[in-house]
């Protein structure tokens, strides 16, 4: 404002076009106070540059044909210059202040959010622990399939039952370990593909540890879901 101010009382300069293009004052008011003091055009960011060079362009050709004169700016107490741009400063500044407090309140609702998700995290976090715990403290023999019937988890009971170490089995069907004796190897697959077309199953049958023991045993197991979608079965 003050350049241009300096520019239209300067008998060198005023004849000179002078446009405003700014980001920052971009109040209707903001406008007239700068039209008021000799401006010929006032743009807001952000112009395409094509546009932009569109309005300098068409106000040069005004200029050079003549088609309208050099803006004559009539002197203007100075007070009233200082006042209507203190006027505009201070209303940047609630401007500012405002989008300050509307800043904080999103930061504050953020905060709030993030918290919440947090506690949210850790208290899903002491679930899953707790259940670790308990699969993994179980006095009953547990077993994770994914989908395709590989072991991806065995808990210590049963290793302790059947003698086979965590290395000995995972990543690796049932059948691919002699789980069950011979006569009994069909009956036992199918029953444990069973689990994949039902949400639970109960069978009897026999196993084999790793040392060759035929163990009876009781087996129930279940589908586990992921969003309605079966991703393996706990037994």
């Amino acid at each position: 404002f003050t350049f241009c101010k300096e520019c239209k009382k300067d008998d060198a300069l005023k004849s000179i076009p002078f446009i405003f293009y700014t980001a920052t004052y971009t109040d209707s008011k903001d406008e007239d106070f700068a039209l008021s003091l000799g401006a010929d055009r006032y743009l807001i960011k952000p112009q395409d540059p094509d546009d932009l060079m569109a309005v300098v362009e068409k106000l040069l050709e005004e200029y050079s044909n003549k088609k309208i004169p050099a803006r004559q700016v009539p002197a203007q107490d100075e007070e009233i210059i200082l006042r209507e741009y203190n006027s505009i400063l201070i209303r940047k500044l609630e401007d500012k202040m405002k989008q300050t407090e509307d800043n904080e309140k999103v930061l504050k609702e953020y905060v709030a959010k993030l918290e919440e998700s947090l506690a949210e995290r850790k208290k899903a976090e002491q679930i899953i622990m707790t259940l670790s715990s308990a699969i993994e403290q179980n006095p009953v023999a547990v077993v994770i399939t994914d989908i395709n019937g590989k072991i991806e988890y065995v808990n210590p009971k049963f290793t302790e039952l059947f003698g086979y170490s965590q290395e000995d089995v995972l990543g690796k069907k049932f059948d691919d370990i002699d789980f069950y004796p011979p006569g009994k190897t069909e009956e036992g697959e199918e029953l444990t593909r069973k689990t994949f077309y039902s949400n639970f199953v109960r069978f009897e049958t026999i196993c084999k540890a790793k040392d060759g023991r035929l163990i009876p045993v009781q087996i129930s197991s279940s589908q586990m879901k992921i969003k309605d979608q079966i991703c393996g079965v706990i037994g």
